[in-house]
């Protein structure tokens, strides 16, 4: 995944032969992006974050038939954020940190039955 200076998001990934697709914009009709990350689940499931240029949060996912969820916008009712990144744990449950707009650490997490519990502010 990359971000271009356009704020567009563009995909490369590696099909089954070993070769490689070429850059496509505006993966998945993206939302105009200033920050993404991903993480693969080990349920294979790939989880793309991103941050779009007005602060909203932005999730997309693969489930396991192979479709993709499509750009959900302010996932998970998440605050304003500038900067993101995630985790995933070895039972499977992933963790989102984010950095609001006004410098506070919010965390999320998935548990062990799939649910999220909600963006946490100045956990300890």
């Amino acid at each position: 995944f990359g971000i271009g200076t356009d704020n567009t998001l563009y995909l490369n990934w590696r099909d089954s032969s070993g070769g490689w697709s070429g850059w496509g914009a505006n993966w998945n009709n993206a939302p105009k992006l200033a920050n993404i990350f991903a993480i693969e689940t080990t349920d294979n499931c790939p989880h793309v974050f991103g941050i779009g240029t007005d602060n909203t949060l932005y999730l997309n996912w693969r489930d396991s038939s192979g479709g993709w969820s499509g750009w959900g916008a302010n996932w998970n009712n998440a605050p304003k954020l500038a900067n993101i990144f995630a985790i995933e744990t070895t039972d499977n449950c992933p963790h989102v940190f984010g950095i609001g707009t006004d410098n506070t650490l919010y965390l999320n997490w998935r548990n062990s039955s799939g649910q999220w519990s909600g963006w946490i502010a100045n956990w300890a």
